[in-house]
């Protein structure tokens, strides 16, 4: 199994439903609040499965969608069906729902 088949696998997608090649899309805006979410039911339930369920998913963010360099971190990957970042795609949205699922 290849790189990016194994990162597509731990993480939720996205499909806006306009494109057929979304379906595999895997992005920040989508998986950072599934972290957040996973967290809070952790504080509020104490289930050991929701922490690992959320560090999985921030984990997932973090190695595939931040800038090592930089720290920027991109919408998501494979919008195109290729399998890359989209780089192209910058949106401050992502920064805060990544940084909102990293202080949770």
């Amino acid at each position: 199994m290849d790189r990016y088949q194994h990162s597509m696998e731990r993480a939720y997608r996205w499909r806006n439903g306009l494109e057929e090649r979304s379906v595999d899309c895997k992005n920040t805006p989508a998986n950072a609040p599934a972290a957040i979410l996973a967290a809070r039911l952790f504080r509020r339930r104490g289930d050991a499965a929701d922490l690992e369920w959320a560090k999985r998913i921030y984990a997932w963010n973090k190695d595939n969608s931040a800038d090592p360099e930089s720290g920027f971190v991109w919408d998501g990957m494979n919008r195109l069906g290729n399998g890359e970042i989209d780089k192209d795609w910058a949106f401050t949205y992502c920064q805060g729902v990544f940084i909102g699922a990293g202080l949770e």
